[in-house]
């Protein structure tokens, strides 16, 4: 896992964290907002296949490729797409 360090929230300024849970059954990683003002959307860990707004994300995440995805997805700001 790359050493990312993290933006703070686009609302309230405070920091963020990674945040391992589940969904459904499935392992999964997101980026939020201490506070809770807001999250990346998870991250499947090991998981085949999903679909996430049309678009086909088949491919397979390690627990590290997860994190620095959700960091990435987390730090993407709407002046720098």
């Amino acid at each position: 896992m790359k050493e990312t360090e993290l933006k703070p929230c686009p609302f309230c300024g405070s920091s963020a964290e990674i945040k391992e849970g589940y969904v459904y059954m499935d392992k999964a990683i997101r980026e939020r907002c201490t506070k809770g003002c807001v999250s990346t959307k998870p991250i499947l860990i090991d998981h085949p296949k999903i679909t996430y707004n049309g678009k086909d994300e088949s491919t397979r995440y390690t627990n590290d490729q997860a994190k620095d995805k959700a960091a990435e997805i987390w730090n993407r700001r709407s002046d720098n797409e």
